[in-house]
Order: structure tokens, then sequence, then C-alpha cells
């Protein structure tokens, strides 16, 4: 997908625009739903904001300037900072390896 965001600049206004209209009504909450429908639990393991602890860096990627410009461009949020939306997926990044493991544990135990 990385590519294709950077090959066609339409298709990455799309995704800018289909991303905003997933609600929230929280630059936090706006931000996990939008990574939720994007990113695998197991792929956002593999990523931190700034590549830290031999992880890739999400910070230069195009899904991150389409996750940004999504949430500052929903109507709900009027007062969303970068900021405010970087810390919200450093947080998601952050605890994404922990809901990969607990998500397959909780499979194991279903079997």
């Amino acid at each position: 997908m990385e590519r294709q965001l950077t090959e066609n600049p339409d298709l990455k206004k799309f995704m800018v625009s289909y991303c905003s209209s997933f609600g929230g009504h929280k630059v936090d909450e706006v931000t996990k739903i939008i990574l939720k429908k994007l990113l695998s639990n197991k792929l956002a393991g593999n990523y931190s904001w700034l590549g830290a602890k031999k992880k890739m860096s999400f910070s230069g990627l195009q899904i991150a300037e389409v996750i940004l410009s999504a949430v500052k461009r929903n109507k709900s949020l009027v007062g969303a900072t970068e900021k405010d939306v970087i810390d919200s997926i450093k947080n998601w990044l952050r605890h994404a390896a922990a809901r990969y493991s607990n998500q397959c544990k909780k499979n194991q135990n279903q079997e």
C-alpha cells in the first residue's frame, strides 16, 4: 500500500477522505479507529514512530501522513493538533505487540 500511496496522489486523497469519515469524538479515539482499520497488530508491532528498538520507522511513511491528515480533517475534531495525533499513534504502536500476543493466546484458548 505504501508504494501505491507514493505513486498515486489520487489514492492518497481518497484514503484521507475515507479515513476522515470513520467518526469518533476525541483525537485518541479517531486515531485508534483509523489505525485498527489500516494495520493489523502483527504488522504494527514491527513499527515505532521513529524506528527505535530495532523497529521500522512509521513517521516517514505515506500512511502516517494519511492518518495525520484524516484525523485533523475530521469535523468533530476542530482543535486537533499534529502533536495530539502523533502521540496517539505512538501509544497505539507501542502496545501493538502486546495486543497481538493477547489475540494469539485468546485464539489458542478457544481451540
